[in-house]
């Protein structure tokens, strides 16, 4: 059972949507985050289904896999999927020189979708995400402003981006992609007021 005590760091903001369907931001919260450091050679990177071209992901058992390094990959899964995927991983990798780190709580995931998105965070990143370069599936590490992310193409039918950002930063990024669309219709955020003791003031 969650604890109710837990909060995510944008548990403070309300997901934004443009009227027009342009484009949506939301956080998906308490995803679980594991990076493996191991080397790929042979079986385990068949039995685990690890990616093993640079800068790609993909989806296996519930988790989504992404290539980080030539011996390092973050899985991510539903919170609830967490401890399985763990145990999962650990059952295989018993025998096998590894490092697991849990990462739950060092990193969140922003989402940005709609037809307007790439629009929006080509004004943030100096990263080509033309679909003709960075396609389905693909994962970068890029600079968003004066923050680092990872993110990935999710997208099918348009636009569908996640970005993974540490927790200290969170706050600082939602609010540069959320200006960045205003433009484009999303809406003024409300004045959240005083969170963790922190008092927080919406730019003018």
């Amino acid at each position: 059972m969650s604890d109710p005590r837990r909060k995510s760091p944008l548990a403070h903001r309300k997901a934004l949507n443009a009227p027009d369907g342009a484009v949506s931001l939301r956080e998906r919260a308490f995803l679980a985050k594991f990076i493996l450091r191991v080397s790929a050679d042979g079986e385990v990177a068949e039995v685990l289904k690890l990616p093993v071209m640079a800068n790609t992901s993909l989806k296996h058992n519930g988790s989504t896999i992404l290539w980080l390094g030539p011996d390092e990959w973050m899985f991510m899964a539903a919170a609830d999927g967490g401890g399985e995927m763990k145990a999962r991983l650990g059952e295989f990798l018993g025998g096998v020189h590894h490092q697991l780190t849990d990462v739950s709580d060092h990193y969140t995931v922003i989402e940005i979708s709609g037809r307007k998105a790439y629009e929006i965070l080509m004004k943030l990143t100096p990263f080509d995400l033309h679909p003709g370069a960075f396609k389905i599936g693909h994962v970068a590490g890029t600079m968003f402003g004066k923050t680092a992310g990872l993110i990935i193409n999710r997208s099918v039918d348009m636009p569908e981006f996640d970005i993974i950002v540490r927790w200290s930063m969170a706050d600082y990024l939602w609010c540069l992609i959320a200006e960045a669309g205003r433009e484009f219709g999303l809406p003024a955020q409300e004045p959240v007021g005083q969170v963790r003791g922190l008092r927080y003031r919406e730019a003018s």
